[in-house]
């Protein structure tokens, strides 16, 4: 579920009709990782061919048309000392090693540094990343 608003426990249990305890006790049984997010998904896709694509965000974007399916996904944990482009690599081998087996890889250019490209041409996949513009210099 994905609630624009307000995420919090007691909205999930007025939005859905529950109650508020019945929610939190759910959360706290449950422990649910990445994986658990490529298996639900993954009957839903062509595991073979296509492209993956990496963002920093799955919040629906106002000059987007649909979300695709999100294969895999990090929380932001300071203490854990990643970069961005740490977990873009770990997410990218992880999806590799469930299966999935895409031709090709895209993103923008945040993700476009040296690491991540040779990462992705390790891999095999085709790739086309958003790059910054450098200001240009005035011909001598």
């Amino acid at each position: 579920m994905s609630e624009p608003k307000s995420s919090t426990c007691t909205r999930l249990a007025e939005v859905m009709n529950i109650t508020h305890d019945s929610v939190n006790r759910f959360l706290l049984r449950e422990s649910y990782e990445p994986k658990d997010l490529f298996d639900e998904a993954k009957c839903l896709l062509n595991l073979v061919g296509g492209t993956l694509s990496v963002d920093d965000s799955t919040l629906d974007k106002a000059y987007s048309q649909r979300m695709e399916l999100p294969v895999n996904y990090r929380i932001y944990d300071k203490a854990e000392g990643k970069t961005k482009n740490d977990y873009f690599r770990d997410m990218l081998d992880e999806a590799l090693a469930w299966g999935l087996q895409p031709d090709f890889m895209t993103g923008d250019s945040w993700y476009a540094c040296v690491d991540n490209l040779k990462a992705v041409k390790n891999h095999r996949l085709g790739f086309m990343f958003a790059v910054e513009s450098t200001p240009r210099y005035p011909a001598r």
